[in-house]
């Protein structure tokens, strides 16, 4: 069950990374930033969904499983955020410079 919704939280934060990565289109920098902010949002999300799972039903979560997913989806879901926003960002930029006519 840990893994199922540190799986989801990853996914939801390369999710929201290729989003930021389609919509910012300021600066490489701010890309970056908002990939790992979405990234941060997503390890939040993810501790506060399964804090309140634990409550509501005790028993279905190992606590030390639930540790090392967290430390995992804290490294993983804000890098992988960031890289993904940064790849959708450069691929978008290089086709709309392929559209230009000069």
């Amino acid at each position: 069950m840990e893994t199922i919704c540190a799986l989801v939280a990853i996914l939801a934060a390369f999710v929201g990374g290729h989003l930021v990565g389609r919509s910012i289109t300021a600066s490489p920098l701010l890309v970056i930033g908002g990939g790992l902010l979405v990234g941060v949002v997503a390890v939040v999300l993810f501790f506060m969904t399964t804090m309140t799972i634990g409550h509501l039903l005790p028993d279905i979560f190992e606590p030390w499983t639930l540790g090392v997913h967290l430390i995992f989806v804290g490294i993983v879901a804000p890098l992988g955020g960031a890289l993904v926003a940064i790849v959708t960002h450069r691929r978008l930029v290089r086709a709309d410079a392929a559209r230009l006519p000069f």
